[in-house]
């Protein structure tokens, strides 16, 4: 039996008002005030609803919702309460559209009580969030980078600049931390991705910062002759990229939530950044702020930072109905406000799925907190560096899901070599992925994460 109902409800919403929130940011150089008031839900569509029931061998019943759309309006406000008692404000909105979602429940009967039981066995939504922040984002934006610049600072105080003229193994060793050893790259570029980890409270919560480096070795006899010469690129010298990790432990061990907010990519090169209001945020007095021996070799070098297609959430939860997944992706731009100071425009993309029987057959195999089931949840992703290291034509996306899937039980080590996962026909080096490897494998796809947790 199946109903099918037509679009029924499409209309400007009331003025439907949410509390406000106010939190404040301990960041490590500064405390911020942070006020997000005035919500409310300005319009809301709900169509193409349907539902369905079944009362052969096991009754059950199925809802399902094929067209939702909702828009929520807001004020925030940002301020420093030290120096330098920075502020910002202005609107927002946030907008839910082209959500779906199946509701699959199950009738039982309790003999004992003669009630009828309805239990949810499954729920699968998706649907894509924008969230547009509108004003002077300069401020906040500063913020930011006077946090990542007092980073960098304590990190490369002294050894940097020797580290890059002698490109040797050995004097990254002293500055870095390795998890078991140095990855290197097939062009002589080390790579590390537990050189630093800061963070900021967030009420229960905690975001994690993590910084990767790339270096390329200034001298190309001197590093790891026997992978041949290398070829550094000329117009690079460290790439970085920032890792930013959101967790909450408000529901302890019956809670597991980490989300992957983004990546910052950033490049220090002797190129020019051409737009002139990232100029005059991003100039060589950052530059030297950051690393005084860099800025004295590079003169003329400038630090562009590239701010989108940033990485996509995930989380975990595991009570006892069920098992929830969050992916999704996060995009971070800064454009020209009119007055014309940077403005800061985020938009969120997720997709949401609850599967709880599967869960319940995996938990005979040990402690899961974290599984995709089907290649359609999979988000995969690599630095978007080049084909230049190497053939992929032997790559074979069958041994790739292989190799994530054991790393999602916590088999397979992080990109440790992948060699020591079970997929033989995934030849490539060292166990590095390029972004031509991910657009062979998964073609459909312009911006993929790598969300599974090996290590």
């Amino acid at each position: 039996m199946v109903h099918d109902y037509i679009p029924e409800l499409e209309q400007t919403a009331y003025r439907i008002k949410f509390n406000d929130i106010h939190e404040v940011l301990d960041l490590k150089i500064t405390e911020v005030d942070l006020d997000i008031t005035s919500m409310a839900i300005d319009t809301l569509t709900i169509g193409d609803m349907s539902s369905s029931t079944s009362m052969e061998g096991t009754p059950s019943f199925i809802f399902s919702v094929n067209s939702l759309a909702i828009s929520i309006g807001f004020n925030w406000a940002y301020a420093e309460t030290s120096w330098p008692f920075s502020q910002a404000e202005g609107t927002g909105i946030a907008s839910v559209s082209d959500a779906t979602g199946d509701f699959d429940m199950l009738f039982s009967i309790d003999d004992e009580c003669g009630c009828t039981h309805l239990d949810i066995l499954s729920v699968n939504l998706d649907f894509d969030v924008d969230i547009e922040l509108h004003g002077d984002g300069s401020a906040l934006f500063e913020t930011i980078l006077n946090a990542l610049v007092d980073m960098l600072e304590d990190m490369f105080e002294e050894s940097f600049e020797e580290m890059l003229r002698s490109g040797m193994e050995d004097s990254l060793n002293d500055i870095f931390y390795h998890r078991n050893h140095s990855n290197k790259m097939p062009d002589g570029m080390i790579q590390d991705d537990r050189l630093c980890g800061t963070g900021i409270y967030i009420g229960d919560s905690f975001i994690t910062f993590r910084l990767s480096m790339y270096i390329y070795p200034a001298g190309e006899d001197e590093a790891w002759p026997e992978r041949g010469t290398p070829t550094p690129l000329p117009t690079s010298v460290v790439n970085a990229d920032m890792q930013m990790i959101y967790s909450n432990n408000v529901f302890n061990s019956m809670y597991r939530a980490e989300q992957d907010l983004g990546m910052l990519h950033g490049t220090i090169s002797p190129s020019t950044v051409t737009d002139p209001s990232m100029r005059s945020l991003l100039s060589t007095d950052v530059l030297a702020s950051i690393c005084p021996g860099l800025y004295n070799a590079y003169p003329d070098a400038e630090v562009e930072l590239s701010l989108a297609s940033t990485q996509a959430p995930e989380l975990s939860f595991l009570p006892s109905a069920g098992y929830l997944n969050v992916t999704g992706t996060v995009d971070i731009s800064v454009s020209d406000d009119p007055d014309p100071s940077p403005a800061l425009t985020l938009g969120v993309s997720y997709g949401l799925a609850l599967q709880s029987k599967l869960v319940e057959i995996l938990h005979s195999y040990g402690n899961v907190t974290f599984l995709s089931w089907e290649t359609s949840v999979f988000n995969v992703t690599a630095w978007p560096v080049s084909s230049r290291y190497g053939d992929v034509s032997t790559h074979t996306p069958q041994a790739m899901e292989l190799s994530f899937m054991l790393g999602s039980f916590g088999v397979a080590p992080w990109f440790e070599s992948f060699s020591d996962v079970h997929a033989p026909n995934f030849n490539y080096p060292d166990g590095f992925l390029t972004y031509d490897d991910i657009q062979i494998m998964y073609p459909d796809s312009e911006t993929m994460l790598l969300s599974c947790p090996m290590w």
